[in-house]
């Protein structure tokens, strides 16, 4: 015997069950974002149209990693500038320059906001192309390597006797990111694109 599919009325199926409408769903939650972690659906494009770039809900790790190596080697490079500059280097940057001599706490402040939300918009277009000819991905691992010169260079100008204890640890911690981050992406399947 088939089961009917007479439709129920609509008093009867808000008696039976609460209504869709009663609760938000989509409200973010602690549990939401553990979910959305675990069971991410969109992790690649969906339709050859997306081919330019298209937003997914997982990061591949190799991504992660290296965004968070940027933002650790970002405040070894605030710590060891403010070093340079107690052995009389000079802020090349006008804007740097201006809040270092407002104060220091903004300098560092601004400079770790500005680094984060900057990563944060390259992680969220990460699957994006600029100029229709490279990926944002890309872009994050030139920023790293161009990250890490940078700290060779400000340590030669230091001399490791004048490097802050700190900034060696997030130093090693960047760098172990950034080793990890290539070794992550070496083991990351290829992607379309």
């Amino acid at each position: 015997m088939k089961p009917s599919r007479t439709p129920r009325s609509p008093s009867a199926e808000s008696a039976s069950e609460p209504h869709r409408r009663d609760r938000d769903r989509r409200t973010p939650s602690v549990e939401t974002l553990l979910r959305g972690h675990r069971l991410a659906r969109r992790r690649e494009a969906r339709r050859e149209s997306d081919a330019q770039g298209y937003y997914v809900d997982w990061y591949a790790p190799h991504t992660l990693y290296l965004a968070v190596s940027v933002l650790l080697l970002s405040c070894a490079d605030a710590m060891m500038t403010l070093r340079l500059l107690e052995h009389g280097a000079s802020e090349l940057n006008a804007l740097m320059r201006v809040l270092l001599e407002t104060d220091v706490r903004l300098f560092a402040a601004f400079k770790m906001a500005l680094t984060g939300a900057g990563l944060l918009f390259l992680l969220i277009h990460h699957r994006f192309r600029i100029f229709r000819r490279f990926r944002v991905d890309q872009l994050v691992r030139w920023i790293a390597l161009l990250y890490l010169l940078l700290i060779a260079y400000e340590l030669t100008l230091l001399k490791p006797a004048g490097v802050p204890p700190l900034a060696v640890l997030v130093i090693a911690m960047g760098v172990s990111l950034a080793l990890a981050g290539v070794w992550a992406l070496r083991d990351a399947p290829a992607r379309r694109h």
